[in-house]
């Protein structure tokens, strides 16, 4: 694999470091991927996993993060990528197992998106640190987006037909935690943590 990445960013401490903003722009102009790909054997339980290589890809997109201490006990933080990951040439190999002999074909998946990478994905996350008698008490609380999610790894699943039952909805997540750091053993913690906090019903791969 060959992959040349151009990337500018930026990093920003301001305020009497009270406000942190760091954001990077990259291009990575990529060559002879390996990629592992899927493809159906004789019957419909045997599937066949394999190392197939794609031609040429783009990959574009950017990364910014953001951390304001409005007062000095609260923490507010706030991330956002963007990612564009397609296939600029890709002739994947496909063989037909369900025939005596197999048959060899190519597949033209040039145009097709990465398998496993959101376009858009973005955090949300605020967190108090209150003192007490007995030590410091955190919570947070914080919300992750992604967005919808290809899975095809196989050249069926880039087709217009069938790329609906490929690709897994968005998804929006939050999270509490509840942190305790004891007076004078600030090299202790204790966190209590709910994940997933309003029960959401979600694909994580497919």
């Amino acid at each position: 694999e060959e992959v040349t990445n151009y990337e500018v960013g930026v990093k920003v401490d301001a305020f009497e470091q009270r406000v942190r903003f760091n954001t990077a722009l990259y291009y990575m102009d990529y060559s002879d991927i390996q990629i592992r790909v899927a493809d159906q054997g004789a019957t419909f339980s045997d599937i066949l996993f394999y190392i197939d290589n794609a031609g040429a890809a783009t990959v574009k997109g950017f990364e910014t993060e953001l951390t304001v201490l409005p007062l000095p006990n609260v923490i507010l933080n706030a991330t956002t990528s963007y990612t564009d990951a397609g296939y600029d040439e890709f002739m994947a190999g496909s063989v037909d197992s369900s025939v005596n002999p197999p048959v060899e074909s190519t597949v033209d998946r040039s145009g097709e998106d990465f398998a496993g990478v959101p376009k858009l994905t973005y955090s949300l996350s605020a967190m108090v640190l209150l003192p007490t008698a007995l030590g410091e008490v955190a919570p947070r609380l914080s919300m992750y987006y992604r967005d919808s999610l290809f899975t095809g790894l196989d050249a069926i699943a880039g087709q217009p037909q069938f790329r609906d039952l490929a690709t897994i909805p968005d998804v929006t997540l939050w999270n509490f935690r509840l942190g305790f750091t004891p007076a004078n053993r600030e090299n202790i913690q204790v966190w209590l943590y709910v994940d997933n906090l309003t029960d959401e019903n979600y694909f994580q791969g497919g």
